[in-house]
């Protein structure tokens, strides 16, 4: 996890100490600096909408502990690829 990322409003780096909460930023005083905060749990919140909606809709013809088994690999698929896209370089 990055210790420093870049202040939405100012641009400048500004620490960073977890999703959930975080100081404001020093240099220009934003209040929510990163876009963490606002949008750590926006993967998960689409993936299971998505799931749902595919259960309801469809139907799928397949056993529950498949499905089970598919959901949660595609849950740490997706949590892979959100890690690796947000800590991207910019």
């Amino acid at each position: 996890m990055p210790h420093d990322l870049v202040c939405r409003k100012c641009g400048k780096s500004t620490p960073y100490d977890g999703v959930a909460g975080g100081a404001p930023c020093q240099h220009c005083g934003y209040k929510i600096p990163h876009i963490y905060v606002l949008f750590g749990m926006l993967p998960f919140l689409l993936y299971f909408g998505t799931l749902l909606a595919i259960e309801i809709i469809f139907r799928p013809p397949i056993p529950d502990e498949l499905k089970i088994l598919g959901g949660m690999a595609g849950l740490v698929l997706l949590w892979y690829i959100y890690a690796r896209w947000s800590q991207r370089g910019t």
